[in-house]
């Protein structure tokens, strides 16, 4: 199945943009599993000056604006290189008072850009989207060929720490896209605040695999795992053949 990989970024200083977002395209362009997929961040108006240096160093910049939605005129993944910039100019949901206490960042924002694959793989004939987030990581062979196999349903990983589904891991396969289209349609009014936890329809959490949000408690690669989450700017993962 025709499919990309994508994060949701903002970054708006050097260490950010290089230690987190730089970070996390280096890591996964390199394996195996990426080579057959697009790669894309989806960007909710970080400003121009690092917007230019993705596309002169990076790849390849694609503005929201230029891309027309109810034209066909575009056909397969050709407007899309192997690494992507996908940017909206304007950020959105910056208001701290827009943001629900404690999920630290643009909730609006981050749904918009979450949203807005589904737009992609419509328009650009791509039949799966895989979500990693930019600080959460695919670490071993294993949990690659489960995503490269799985050709159905909207599945997440499981977060043991919270005990709950791990939203920073999901693959959404095109039988799905017709319940992330009724999100869609809710609006972004409807959405701000909540937690993705809580509001995305996610069919089915798979707990065969190892994994949580290690970054939280310390800056090592744990050993024996499939993926690893909240992971720090600083530590420095392996992946596991």
């Amino acid at each position: 199945m025709k499919s990309f990989i994508f994060a949701t970024s903002y970054f708006n200083d050097r260490e950010t943009y290089e230690k987190r977002y730089l970070k996390w395209i280096n890591y996964h362009k390199s394996l195996p599993f990426a080579k057959d997929k697009k790669i894309i961040l989806i960007d909710d108006g970080s400003p121009q000056e690092f917007v230019e240096d993705f596309g002169q160093k990076v790849g390849k910049v694609i503005n929201h604006e230029d891309i027309d939605y109810e034209s066909d005129a575009l056909e397969g993944q050709s407007m899309f290189e192997d690494v992507n910039l996908y940017h909206f100019k304007e950020r959105m949901g910056i208001n701290p008072t827009e943001n629900k206490t404690g999920l630290g960042g643009s909730t609006v924002g981050w749904y918009r850009s979450f949203l807005q694959t589904l737009h992609i793989a419509k328009k650009f004939k791509f039949k799966k989207i895989i979500h990693v987030e930019s600080d959460a990581y695919l670490i071993s062979q294993n949990i690659c060929d489960f995503m490269d196999k799985l050709d159905s349903g909207w599945l997440s990983m499981w977060c043991p720490r919270y005990q709950f589904v791990e939203t920073t891991i999901q693959i959404i396969c095109e039988d799905n896209f017709e319940k992330l289209e009724k999100m869609s349609e809710l609006g972004l009014d409807k959405l701000e605040g909540n937690m993705a936890e809580n509001a995305l329809p996610i069919e089915k959490v798979c707990q065969a695999f190892v994994g949580d949000r290690y970054g939280e408690g310390t800056k090592l690669q744990v050993p024996d795992i499939d993926y690893y989450c909240q992971c720090h700017p600083d530590t420095k993962l392996k992946f596991k053949k």
